[in-house]
């Protein structure tokens, strides 16, 4: 396994989490919050 960042793990189940609420598996959403971590994500710097 690969080590990667805990934080790209906790990003990759909340976007994952969002998606099954938006398919109806879930009972819950949280798009407001959903919209606002997609666009500080989106905001980020970081030189690859």
């Amino acid at each position: 396994m690969q080590s990667v960042p805990m934080d790209m793990i906790f990003d990759r189940t909340f976007t994952t989490e969002e998606v099954y609420a938006r398919l109806g598996y879930k009972d819950y959403s949280f798009t407001k919050e959903y919209n606002y971590y997609l666009s500080e994500l989106s905001n980020l710097k970081y030189e690859m």
